[in-house]
Parts: structure tokens; C-alpha cells; sequence
């Protein structure tokens, strides 16, 4: 069996971080089992930087994790939108120090449980409730979702 061994690039508001060291990542969505409800997307991600310059990152930017695949293009596995920042300065020496920022980003589909309606969805096909409901959130701004996504 051979070993895989991805080539990762992260994006925050459409700048590709290739100078950083991805540390850790992990990317949620769905459900474990059965009996869970379904959760929206999320990923935790932490970036070490060692060239001692600030990473531009701050609620609601939108954050694009993507790898590549066997033909050398990137492929989009996630996009959203920053809602934690943590920043640690690290392994400080007399003549450089390191960084490591650790970013929470939800999935677009996370804004959905949080709509607001009038109450009550006029009666239509199920497909025309969602779409109603998705266009009041996501459709009409499009500039707020990630560009994964779109």
C-alpha cells in the first residue's frame, strides 16, 4: 500500500497561507451515528507561523481548506466562516519567535438553525419551503459564503 501524503492549502478571505505550517485540522460535519442529530460543518485548524508576520484573520472571514488531488489541481473540502481566533506567541529566542493561531470555522449551513421566519412557511412542496428558507439566507449574499461554496 502506498502512502498518502496531501498537499493542504488554507485560504482566509481569498489569500492562500502556503508559508504557514498547518499543525493540526480537523473537519466535523454530519452525525457519528444513528441516534445523533445532524451538525453543520465545522473545522479547527491551527497555523504555525514562523516568519514572525500577522495572518489578517478575524470573525467572519471566510476560511477555504483544500487539497490536491492526483491530476495537481486543489479540491475545496471545506468553506465557511471564521468565528474563533486564538493567538499564542511561541518559542520565543533572542532572535525570532513563532505564532500559532488556532481558527474555528462553521460551515455555511450553520446559519440555518438560526432563522428567523414570520412564524409560519405557506403550504408548498417541501423543495419550495427549503428554497424559500435558503434564499432568505444564503442565495442573496453571495459575498458571505465562502467561495468554496459558491
Amino acid at each position: 500500500m502506498t502512502q498518502w501524503s496531501p498537499v493542504w492549502r488554507v485560504e482566509i478571505d481569498g489569500v492562500a497561507y502556503t508559508t504557514s505550517v498547518l499543525a493540526n485540522l480537523a473537519i466535523t460535519s454530519g452525525r457519528t451515528n444513528i441516534y445523533e442529530q445532524a451538525q453543520a460543518g465545522f473545522v479547527n485548524i491551527q497555523l504555525i507561523d514562523v516568519n514572525q508576520t500577522a495572518i489578517p484573520v478575524s470573525v467572519n472571514s471566510t476560511l477555504s481548506v483544500e487539497v490536491k488531488d492526483t491530476s495537481g489541481t486543489f479540491v475545496p473540502i471545506f468553506g465557511g466562516n471564521v468565528v474563533d481566533i486564538g493567538l499564542e506567541v511561541r518559542d520565543v529566542g533572542s532572535t525570532m519567535f513563532t505564532q500559532t493561531y488556532t481558527i474555528t470555522a462553521l460551515g455555511a449551513l450553520a446559519r440555518l438553525p438560526k432563522v428567523l421566519t414570520d412564524g409560519v412557511l405557506s403550504k408548498e412542496f417541501d423543495g419550495d419551503q427549503i428554497w424559500d428558507i435558503l434564499s432568505a439566507v444564503l442565495f442573496g449574499q453571495w459575498q458571505q459564503v465562502a467561495g468554496a461554496l459558491t
